[in-house]
């Protein structure tokens, strides 16, 4: 509980000379100690791709848990393991639990995020005490204040270039682009690279998504394709 520090007045009152004890009576109500429970996510960003960028930390969402089984006044109980709330993120990666809670041992953890992202499965122990007569609040931020971060999901994209009779061409320059790119130039791409002798190229370090594989130069001796989409 926590300390109620108001101040009441009681007066006693003269009841007549044949009344040998006078009392009077007051009363106070103790508030029960709570707890703010909140939490930063921090996704990673690629530049040259745009991810992280796009809203993609509103997909992320996280789970209160009962680390033990919580036993109610009214004898209601919360399984260990039981979830409690799930967390929602604002813009800046903040994310607060509204529910009120009983002391105890919880933890949070991610639920989902972004399809450019990996899920973590760690679990972020908070455990609520008892901090004294004098704090009407425990405010606790989960991975001890740290931003819980989440990694973007990577592949590769590889190809083979050949003219129309199958032969391998080397020399050809090739682009990734964003969807929705119209004009394909090497200033436009956002990565490039040129065909080996033996038509193959690739590129490295590419992040979940859709994307558009395009030449932007043709090898001597070959038409160049139109910059722009058809």
């Amino acid at each position: 509980m926590v300390l109620n520090e108001e101040v009441r007045s009681v007066e006693l009152v003269y009841a007549g000379q044949n009344v040998d004890v006078t009392e009077t009576a007051t009363s106070f109500y103790n508030e029960r100690q709570r707890v703010e429970i909140d939490l930063i996510k921090s996704l990673a960003i690629d530049e040259a791709y745009g991810i992280g960028k796009n809203g993609e930390i509103f997909d992320v969402t996280f789970g209160l848990y009962a680390a033990e089984e919580l036993t109610a006044a009214d004898g209601k109980t919360i399984p260990a393991d039981g979830l409690i709330e799930v967390i929602s993120l604002d813009e800046s990666g903040h994310g607060k639990a509204i529910s009120d809670l009983p002391m105890g041992s919880y933890y949070v953890q991610e639920i989902s995020t972004n399809s450019a992202y990996i899920v973590s499965d760690a679990k972020y122990p908070v455990i609520f005490e008892y901090a004294g007569q004098d704090t009407e609040t425990v405010r606790i931020t989960a991975n001890e204040g740290e931003a819980i971060t989440n990694d973007i999901i990577y592949g590769s994209v590889s190809g083979k270039k050949s003219d129309e009779d199958g032969k391998a061409l080397g020399g050809a320059v090739i682009g990734i682009f964003t969807t929705g790119t119209t004009e394909f130039t090497k200033e436009n791409a956002i990565a490039a690279t040129t065909s080996k002798d033996d038509g193959s190229f690739s590129f490295a370090k590419v992040p979940y998504g859709t994307w558009i594989i395009r030449e932007i130069e043709s090898p001597k001796g070959y038409v160049s394709p139109r910059k722009k989409s058809p």
